[in-house]
């Protein structure tokens, strides 16, 4: 049968004593050395620790026979790669049974628990290596009367507490496998392949195992040093909170008190009035609580009955029968009642003053002389019929065609006014000079030299506003504003494209009428640029355009010939000004439905400057403009 190997360490006992000539004496003990149970074995072999200085490969040890009874005092060979022989006396005796041959295990404190199996063995060689504490286990205990003093406030105590643990965990772990004293062949055999494999590395992962031993101390130490600053951090968070709640109730007990202060010094101004009254011996204070200056108002009293109608509309700048008109249907919604201190403005003289400012470049304050009123009156008054006007008549009075009908009806105006087919409006913007909101100037500084906000419309063939556009800053150019506009959104509408004339192949649709400020399309049309020698045909097209696009610039002198408010610049704030001109051009349409007529003054000076020119242009536009072109050639006026 085989030699059954068992594995000897180093020990510092006495317990087995090997004589060998040529290295000395040395000191051995085993580890729990089990034979097969079920043979008998005729020899033992024992593997010895110690590697020679040579270089030579571990010695072994062979017991030769196996008597009943083994006396391990008999003599045993050492056999050597080398083949060199020694004799070991032996001073012990065990009994050798049928099954097994059992020594026991030698304390010392180096002793080696031995796994029974493969997946133990290997799960130990893992264990030492990947545990903090090394897999070292002592026999031996501490006594039991021993006690262990430890500090709950010392690092060093609770890592002494955690080490004992961990041992006294693997000590038990320990005795729990030293129970089992009996391995089979198999069992050691792989445990000496595996050992002998691991072995020469432990020193290696003790020396690691102890570097994961301090760094796992500094990093306690680390997370202690952590720990202590969350808690600074946190008690300097918590007193800065308390501290904030302290400032803040300081602050409104101050703001409390500053106000009792003023409280008591009004009361106090009080009674001191309410004491010199007293003193003055005044028998009874004058029940009159709210008064005003004495104003005359001879002249809406007096005078303006008795102007003639010529008079009436030169100072109000609309007939009578338009004045009395628009006063029955504005009465509901500017009529002021009574209060116990004053009356209440008449109707009429409210709406008188509203057209009088509008139609005058007077100031508040000479409006408020003439009506026998206050300055603020005059403007409020002023501001609350403009807003009742584009209440009541803006979107029933300023309409843009959008039915067939209507579309029809516009075409057929201008084409029996101004022999022009397919207009449905004539388009241009007008500058009204205002005073520039603060920090925007540079905005609505236009190319004429002044503030202003621009009025863009469109008119119909009698004059009458259609579409207006009110606000855009002055330094914008006419064709920008239109193209943002929804006048142009709306001219894209199929309805419009219903209503067309085929010239030479080219479908014209209806348009607007502009000037050479705006950009050419198929919906827009301008005129070509004006250049020397320029051909009859083109020539032909620009007088007949610049007939109907006139209308547009007849209707803005209308409105500002009728409301010589727009002439001057308006001292109000930006939305005031833009409801003065909305509610203007509400009042133009209202008395050219009226049929009152403005006399234009023709002797008023204009200057003239020179508008800048846009040469965006499309195709379809361009196509469009050639077909008109040679229908007025052969349809002449």
């Amino acid at each position: 049968m085989a030699s059954q190997y068992v594995r000897f360490v180093k020990s510092s006992n006495q317990d087995f004593l090997c004589n060998i000539p040529s290295q000395g004496a040395i000191h051995l003990k085993t580890v729990h050395p089990v034979l097969h149970h079920q043979h008998t074995v005729p020899s033992l072999q024992f593997l010895q620790q110690r590697t020679p200085t040579t270089g030579a490969t571990p010695a072994r040890i062979i017991i030769k026979s196996s008597p009943s009874t083994l006396n391990l005092s008999h003599e045993a060979i050492i056999q050597k790669n080398n083949n060199s022989i020694a004799a070991i006396p032996i001073r012990q005796t065990y009994a050798n049974s049928s099954s097994c041959v059992g020594i026991s295990v030698v304390k010392s404190s180096t002793n080696e628990v031995m796994p029974t199996t493969v997946n133990d063995i290997n799960g130990t060689i893992k264990s030492e290596i990947s545990n903090i504490t090394p897999p070292v286990s002592k026999i031996t205990t501490p006594p039991s009367n021993q006690k262990r003093v430890y500090s709950p406030r010392s690092e060093s105590a609770e890592r002494s507490k955690n080490q004992s643990a961990k041992k006294k965990k693997c000590d038990e772990k320990d005795m729990q496998i030293m129970k089992r004293r009996n391995w089979t062949e198999p069992e050691t055999m792989c445990f000496i392949e595996v050992w002998t494999e691991y072995y020469p590395k432990m020193d290696l992962i003790k020396e690691l195992v102890g570097k994961i031993e301090s760094a796992s101390e500094v990093a306690s130490r680390s997370e202690m040093d952590d720990k202590k600053l969350m808690c600074l951090l946190h008690s300097y968070l918590t007193r800065k909170i308390r501290l904030n709640a302290k400032i803040a109730r300081a602050r409104a007990e101050c703001q409390r008190v500053i106000k009792n202060y003023r409280n008591n010094l009004i009361l106090r101004n009080q009674l001191i009035t309410s004491v010199l009254l007293l003193l003055d011996n005044t028998s009874s204070i004058t029940n009159r609580s709210i008064w005003s200056h004495k104003k005359n108002g001879k002249w809406w009293a007096e005078i303006v009955p008795l102007m003639t109608d010529q008079q009436f509309k030169e100072n109000f700048r609309i007939e009578r029968q338009t004045f009395s008109s628009l006063l029955q249907q504005l009465q509901p919604h500017i009529q002021k009642s009574d209060t116990n201190y004053r009356a209440a403005i008449p109707i009429d003289k409210r709406l008188a003053c509203a057209l009088y400012a509008l139609g005058s470049s007077s100031e508040s304050r000479t409006v408020g002389h003439l009506f026998g009123i206050g300055k603020s009156t005059a403007s409020e008054i002023l501001h609350d019929i403009c807003s009742v006007l584009i209440g009541l008549f803006f979107h029933r009075l300023v309409k843009f065609p959008n039915t067939d009908l209507e579309i029809q009806e516009t075409i057929n105006g201008f084409s029996t006014k101004y022999g022009h087919s397919l207009c449905v409006g004539a388009l241009d913007g007008s500058h009204i000079a205002i005073k520039p909101p603060l920090g925007q100037e540079i905005d609505y500084f236009n190319y004429k030299k002044h503030h202003s906000v621009i009025l863009l419309a469109t008119v119909n063939s009698d004059l009458l506003f259609t579409y207006v556009n009110i606000g855009a800053p002055g330094r914008c150019n006419d064709s920008s504003i239109y193209n943002n506009s929804t006048l142009s959104s709306l001219m894209q509408h199929p309805i419009y494209q219903n209503h067309v004339l085929v010239i030479n192949n080219v479908k014209v649709q209806s348009h607007l009428i502009a000037d050479s400020a705006f950009s050419l399309s198929s919906t827009l049309l301008k005129p070509y640029a004006d250049k020397p020698n320029m051909p009859k045909c083109q020539s032909l097209f620009n007088y007949r355009l610049s007939r109907v696009r006139c209308s547009v610039e007849r209707a803005f002198g209308c409105l500002k010939n009728r409301f010589r408010l727009l002439h001057c610049k308006m001292e109000y704030e930006l939305g005031n000004a833009i409801n003065l001109i909305k509610a203007a051009t509400i009042l133009h349409n209202i008395c050219i439905s009226s049929g009152d007529k403005v006399e234009i003054d023709w002797d008023t000076p204009l200057v003239i400057h020179k508008k800048p020119s846009c040469n965006i242009q499309t195709n379809s536009g361009t196509d469009s403009r050639d077909a008109l072109k040679d229908f007025f050639l052969m349809n002449p006026l």
